[in-house]
């Protein structure tokens, strides 16, 4: 078969090989030195369990239930909305307040997971172990796309 034909057909070249980028960054991040990257086959990377989580079933409610409930959030809705109107004066404090608190929240959840090393997973990229953070790094699609491209060895 000649290679216009092959190519025509979708199969894979030499040249047109998939590679997936990964971003190695430092825990401490220092200024000018940026993050390296590999670039590497899906069948060089080697995951010890599947990434994404399955997608939880919602119980299905009936109709009444479900209109009800979307009355009353509507009603929560506009309640909240009559307060910000009649009480200006009070929404500068309200405001400030939500941000800092997120401010300290995200502050403290970044040391923990630093001390207890939550939210990491062991990858094993040509055979050198590396950390994926799967709880607040970006890793396509929550795992899933990344569980369908790699090889994952399940083990007990």
């Amino acid at each position: 078969m000649p290679a216009s034909a092959l190519k025509a057909a979708g199969a894979r070249t030499a040249g047109s090989e998939m590679k997936i980028e990964i971003e190695l960054r430092k825990m401490l991040p220092l200024p000018f030195f940026p993050a390296r990257k590999l670039y590497v086959r899906p069948d060089e990377i080697r995951l010890k369990h599947v990434l994404a989580s399955p997608a939880p079933k919602a119980p299905e409610l009936p109709a009444p239930l479900l209109r009800a409930a979307r009355l009353q959030e509507e009603a929560e809705k506009a309640k909240a909305l009559e307060y910000e109107r009649t009480h200006i004066m009070s929404r500068p404090f309200r405001e400030i307040g939500r941000y800092t608190s997120k401010a300290f929240f995200d502050l403290f959840q970044a040391v923990k997971r630093s001390w207890s090393r939550e939210g990491f997973t062991g990858i094993y990229v040509k055979e050198y172990r590396y950390k994926l953070d799967v709880s607040g790094g970006w890793a396509l699609d929550g795992g899933r796309a990344l569980d369908r491209l790699v090889t994952i060895k399940l083990e007990a």
